[in-house]
């Protein structure tokens, strides 16, 4: 049993509740898959074992501070990161680019939101 929460949609929200709840729950599997996948090609034997740890915690970090819970370098600005990460992508896990350049998009659209002004450059090391 998942322990789910009962709540009353209007059918006219249903289509988003669903598209909210499978991109949640599907992507995540998506992006946990793809980060296992680069690891492996980094060398690390069990994956699983490496994300654990970080991924719950940015979960119940996530649900209980939403978008506040947010670090890494695109945060920080760090764009020397960043277009390491793009180059490393590039190099050993090709397949894994779009998507990693998709969220980090998505992750300065949240920024910009939230009023923390993400470098422009950033936005166009991203996009290249």
């Amino acid at each position: 049993m998942l322990g789910g929460v009962a709540v009353e949609i209007a059918e006219g929200h249903r289509a988003l509740y669903h598209a909210a709840l499978s991109h949640a729950a599907n992507h995540l599997v998506t992006l946990l898959s793809g980060a296992s996948d680069a690891l492996r090609a980094a060398g690390a034997d069990k994956p699983g074992a490496l994300l654990a740890p970080l991924v719950r915690a940015a979960l119940e970090n996530s649900l209980a501070r939403g978008f506040d819970a947010l670090s890494g370098p695109l945060l920080r600005g760090d764009g020397d990161m960043i277009a390491r990460h793009l180059a490393a992508l590039a190099r050993d896990c090709p397949g894994l680019l779009p998507a990693y350049r998709a969220m980090a998009l998505a992750t300065l659209d949240g920024l910009a939101r939230a009023g923390k002004n993400p470098p422009p450059e950033l936005r166009a090391l991203v996009t290249r």
